[in-house]
């Protein structure tokens, strides 16, 4: 017979179990700090060290990486993996780049589909650092798992371990895609948990220029880390270019159905989810409106179910090349279905915000990007001083 209590001491004693004991109880909350939305890339990594640059939203004492082989085809191998804070370029700030255990190892076979996160690390992040993040990777992965259209850049060093290197040099090779790091948590402070944003190229607003940050959520988290008095709070942005909420499209993700869970509810302190989502579903293959607010009303539904608050966002006006009046109809049925709906705890009316006085159906052209459809700089600061940040806390702090 099994000493029930005689093998949890033993559990408890054991290294491993001890480097990934999780905070307790009464400790502050997880909360994610930063997060990307995944799809499989097509690009070639062996035997190397890449190196990405990530910025916090929020500031934690301790933080912890996901490394994620959701979309590998066969176990990723991580031989180590370091975490410091950014100088420039793909230089770390010398004598921050820590090395980050994952169950008290330093290497780990993650399985395909699976994604792993490491033991804490004691490297204290404020809001709007810019980190590093350094992953060894053995082999050749069959299946890289990424972001296509990040912020920020990645680098690839030549062949061997090069993470704990703090200089450039060993990263010859700038590449405009995230690869496999996928979200930062932070521990040991208390906070205000974290705001997901479920989007599409206007939230994920991240390729031009890399390395700008001037998304709307970028100027939303500028705003929220201002806040005098305010405890952190982290966003993630979850944005994929090109993504629909119900069709698959090449090079742009998992529909949003298809990605909620890992995306979204997997998340560490996440509380409020911010939907806005739909108008490639229009502008795409023709879709019906009771189809599409179907479909956004299932994401919202989903959410509460977890517990979490759901702000609808409506979509943006445009007059593009090819938006119908048809499309038109559509996407003024999901706007309505969003302002009236009860599954939506709260509403951002991007439409009013964002329409032309002298043409509602337009984006106003202050706002514009020059493509009628994603706003510009202007439009991002202009969609971010909309959102009440009250909206974005929830009812209790996370102590």
């Amino acid at each position: 017979m099994i000493d029930r209590r005689a093998l949890l001491v033993a559990i408890a004693a054991c290294p491993i179990a001890a480097a990934a004991r999780v905070p307790a109880r009464s400790g502050p909350a997880p909360f994610t700090l930063w997060a990307t939305a995944t799809d499989r890339l097509d690009y070639a990594i062996a035997d190397q060290t890449v190196r990405l640059a990530l910025r916090a939203t929020a500031g934690a004492p301790k933080v912890r990486l996901r490394i994620s082989n959701a979309f590998g085809v066969e176990p990723l191998e991580i031989a180590s993996l370091h975490l410091g804070l950014r100088q420039t370029d793909a230089t770390v700030r010398p004598g921050t780049n820590l090395p980050l255990t994952l169950g008290g190892r330093r290497s780990i076979l993650i399985p395909a589909g699976a994604s792993v996160i490491s033991d804490p690390a004691p490297l204290s992040v404020a809001a709007g650092s810019d980190l590093l993040a350094s992953v060894a990777v053995r082999g050749r992965p069959a299946g890289v798992t990424g972001h296509l259209r990040p912020k920020d850049w990645s680098w690839l060093s030549a062949p061997g371990d090069f993470d704990a290197v703090e200089d450039a040099a060993a990263f010859p090779t700038r590449v405009p895609h995230w690869f496999f790091v996928d979200a930062l948590v932070g521990e040991g402070a208390s906070n205000a948990g974290t705001v997901a944003f479920l989007g599409d190229s206007i939230t994920d607003s991240g390729s031009e220029p890399r390395g700008g940050y001037q998304g709307w959520v970028d100027s939303l988290a500028r705003r929220v880390a201002a806040t005098s008095g305010a405890l952190p709070l982290g966003l993630a942005n979850l944005g994929i270019s090109g993504n629909r909420i119900t069709a698959q499209r090449p090079g742009a993700g998992p529909n949003a159905l298809a990605r909620f869970d890992r995306d979204i509810a997997a998340l560490p302190g996440v509380h409020t989810l911010v939907l806005f989502e739909g108008i490639n579903d229009i502008y795409g293959t023709p879709i019906a409106a009771e189809a599409l607010i179907q479909a956004h009303a299932q994401l919202a539904l989903r959410a509460r179910l977890r517990g979490l608050r759901v702000i609808g966002a409506t979509l943006l006006p445009t007059r593009r090349q090819g938006f119908t009046a048809e499309r038109e109809g559509v996407r003024a049925a999901l706007n309505q279905f969003i302002r009236a709906s009860p599954l939506y705890d709260a509403v951002i009316d991007f439409d009013r915000i964002g329409g032309d006085p002298a043409d509602p159906l337009a984006l106003r052209p202050a706002y514009d990007s020059g493509d009628r459809l994603h706003p510009g700089p202007v439009g991002y600061r202009a969609m971010a001083q909309a959102v009440p940040l009250d909206l974005l806390y929830p009812k209790r702090p996370r102590r």
